[in-house]
């Protein structure tokens, strides 16, 4: 069971593209085929961008770091750990060491505080900039 719960952890990309799609498309689907709701009455188009804005950023991640693994491993086993070989009393077991992590403990408290703010407002920003662009898409009628 933790092999699972680390896996999920370390590939959330995998199953955050597949939930964003799925609430995607129940919200396309779901609500007209419930109960019969005419979706013409409510604009649902933001709520739409949102989850694809989700599902987008998850796939850019993933895109991201299948990248890094494939042209910087180095990088990409810094960031995101590497396996090695631990034993204890005759054991012998895989470990993962997050060299960035520790890297992170290492730094003052507002170095921390900068750093986290930085990547905070960067994603924050980036996803908003998506989201604008798939509302304003979503809103545009041909003329």
């Amino acid at each position: 069971m933790k092999g699972v719960k680390r896996w999920l952890l370390m590939h959330d990309w995998i199953w955050s593209v597949a939930v964003a799609f799925l609430s995607y498309w129940f919200l396309n689907m779901g609500p007209s085929s419930v109960g019969g709701v005419a979706m013409e009455y409510y604009a649902i188009n933001w709520i739409q961008a949102l989850i694809a804005t989700a599902g987008i950023m998850a796939g850019l991640f993933a895109v991201a770091r299948i990248g890094l693994w494939f042209n910087l491993r180095k990088v990409h086993n810094y960031l995101w750990g590497k396996r090695y070989k631990v034993e204890e009393s005759g054991i012998e077991y895989r470990e993962y060491k997050l060299y960035s992590f520790e890297d992170f403990i290492k730094l003052k408290a507002w170095q921390k505080l900068l750093f986290a703010s930085f990547w905070l407002v960067f994603f924050f920003s980036v996803a908003v900039i998506v989201f604008l662009r798939l509302l304003a898409a979503a809103s545009v009628t041909p003329l």
